[in-house]
């Protein structure tokens, strides 16, 4: 049993080896010195790999769809029946997995090889040591231990940051993944690389898991794999979520009507606007300052002309306005999600633990799963959240927390990902107006395993407006200010997390 588990495995490893070879130019550039044909026990992967290779070797590229046609080439030049039809399902496969432009994790993929290569390297010389041995060819068999330890050596990982293609690596982008919010959300907190870890602080009931969620679907939009991880919803609740906001669909009926917040300017609403391309003449604000309930027949009208041209005249406020939208049911989330599948692939995958019962090794345990059986490897991985994880060691409550978030930092490093998860705020935040550093629940040398640690604060009066605040608490790689904030509209009732952003800075 043991034999059959370990060709499953090796097989694994050179399915997703063959595919970055096929894909990424920067894999092939990065293990073409250390490939051996030998090293791939399969017959379809020393095929697809030597093709690759030579492509390689003459236009300095992968191959990536051309790649059907070095098949259709060679499929009708003396290939067996058997490794035609294997290649055929497997580019067949390939070109359903990659057909809208996907990334790749190339850099996980890359670390899978040279740990493949040195084990089969091994393997080989080992098989021929032993043959050179038993023949009395001593000095033959020293040479076969001394080439490994040069190969041993390059998959190590050493740098020498003088060398030329260690430059390069620094400056170019080309390939490079790297993961943006939209608006002034993604001005905020800027572009998201792999490796990193982002925490999202907040207390009870401020949208954490649906800040989450709309990470997890912002990179499925741009060609990412999500995996995401529940430790406290239901599959069917996790799934109605996701339906919702990737169709926006949630009347009951199909004419059910929903206020939709919109960005309006104060100068607006209190009529002390005298540009001659404001929206309206009418002024909104009752005579005490306040705000009118809101009335489908009212004739005022939001403008937002200065803020569109970023006009210093625009004052930032909200008012409303009425959308119909979709009932929720079956055939229409059904004809939708099929659509959204068609555009970007079906890119992301849930799985759901009860509170308490999982642990990183479990969740480890579970993407090796993923990947072995779909070939499935997250781009972005989402743990919803990491405070109710279970502790991997006994001890003091601080120490396994802090544990904890040591283990999801090394996650995004050892996998070359990005890792998205939430803390919950400390009870005494939930009477403050903004969260900050010292809301930190539990532990607050959590900030010390981040890259990057978003704040979401609402006041009462915001969360009646559908406003809710995302500001930097902590950035590994810049400077921030805590008193600027990303101000986001939504309407949850359709599961609309970021319907529009704009910037703020609070006077401190």
């Amino acid at each position: 049993m043991a034999e059959i588990k370990r060709r499953s495995i090796d097989s694994h490893f050179e399915e997703q080896i063959t595919t970055a070879m096929i894909m990424s130019t920067k894999f092939l550039t990065e293990i073409r010195p250390l490939y051996n044909p030998e090293y791939m026990k399969s017959s379809f992967a020393k095929i697809v790999c030597y093709w690759c290779v030579d492509y390689f070797d003459k236009y300095k590229k992968a191959p990536k769809n051309s790649i059907k046609d070095i098949f259709l080439v060679e499929a009708n030049s003396g290939m067996s029946a058997e490794d035609a039809e294997i290649i055929k399902d497997f580019l067949s496969k390939l070109s359903t997995q990659y057909s809208k432009d996907q990334s790749i994790n190339k850099d996980l993929i890359k670390d899978y090889a040279f740990d493949y290569f040195r084990k089969r390297d091994l393997e080989i010389r080992s098989e021929k040591t032993t043959k050179l041995l038993e023949l009395g060819r001593i000095e033959e068999a020293e040479e076969q231990f001394l080439n490994f330890k040069k190969v041993a050596f390059q998959t190590s990982g050493w740098i020498n940051p003088f060398e030329f293609k260690e430059i390069i690596q620094v400056f170019d982008e080309q390939e490079e993944m790297t993961f943006t919010l939209p608006g002034a959300l993604g001005t905020l907190v800027g572009p998201i690389e792999r490796n990193w870890l982002v925490g999202i602080l907040g207390v009870f009931k401020r949208g954490k898991s649906f800040f989450m969620q709309e990470m997890a679907v912002r990179a499925i939009f741009q060609n990412l794999k999500v995996a995401f991880i529940s430790l406290e919803m239901s599959p069917k609740d996790v799934k109605k979520r996701f339906y919702r906001r990737v169709t926006g669909f949630g009347s009951t009926t199909g004419e059910d009507v929903f206020q939709f917040p919109i960005f309006d300017c104060v100068r607006n609403q209190d009529g002390s606007c005298t540009r001659p391309e404001r929206t309206n003449q009418i002024r909104l604000l009752n005579p005490d300052g306040s705000k009118p309930e809101y009335d489908i027949n009212m004739e005022y009208r939001a403008c937002t002309y200065c803020r569109d041209r970023r006009i210093r005249d625009y004052v930032m406020t909200t008012w409303y306005e009425p959308l119909e939208v979709p009932q929720f049911s079956y055939t229409n989330t059904k004809n939708h999600v099929k659509a959204l599948e068609n555009m970007y692939g079906g890119n992301i995958r849930f799985v759901c633990y009860p509170r308490y019962t999982a642990s990183v090794s479990d969740i480890k345990k579970d993407l090796f799963l993923l990947e072995q059986y779909e070939g499935f490897i997250p781009d972005v991985i989402v743990v919803d959240y990491a405070d109710i994880l279970k502790p991997e060691t006994k001890g003091e409550k601080r120490n396994q927390i802090d544990d904890v978030w040591k283990i999801l930092s090394s996650m995004a490093a050892e996998r070359h990902c990005i890792v998205i998860t939430a803390s919950q705020g400390t009870r005494g935040a939930i009477y403050k107006e903004d969260v900050s550093q010292d809301d930190l629940a539990e532990w607050i040398g959590k900030l010390g395993h981040v890259d990057i640690f978003l704040g979401l604060s609402q006041t009462l009066d915001e969360k009646s407006e559908n406003i809710v605040r995302a500001n930097i608490l902590a950035h590994r790689h810049r400077s921030v200010d805590e008193a600027t904030f990303a101000a986001m509209l939504q309407q949850l009732d359709v599961g609309q997390f970021l319907l529009d952003s704009h910037l703020k800075r609070k006077a401190r």
